[in-house]
């Protein structure tokens, strides 16, 4: 079961050289999802205090769905992650077509 891995791992480092745009959109979809974490709240809280003509008009929106919207700390970089797989998958798979003409 290890060497399994051992040898996926050493297939997606195959992909990686042989076609780095590949390996450079997996890393700029990873960055984005970090930053999606670590920057969720703060956005959420800039939101709250979003000040127009003298008013907080998200404030009590916020405050009220609190609950559900802290679970955009886990969906957000969840569905980031979906999108780029499929992303990542059909530029492999384009650059492959290119390159080997199937």
């Amino acid at each position: 079961m290890f060497e399994k891995l051992i040898d996926k791992l050493w297939e997606i480092n195959d992909v990686f050289e042989e076609y780095p745009k590949v390996f450079c959109l997996m890393m700029v979809y990873l960055v984005l999802m970090v930053a999606v974490v670590f920057l969720f709240f703060p956005c959420l809280k800039w939101l709250a205090n979003l000040q127009i003509l003298n008013t907080y008009p998200l404030y009590e929106l916020i405050l009220r769905n609190f609950d559900t919207l802290r679970w955009g700390v886990i969906v957000l970089p969840l569905v980031i992650a979906f999108h780029a797989f499929f992303d990542v998958l059909e530029l492999h798979e384009r650059l492959e077509k290119r390159k080997y003409g199937r």
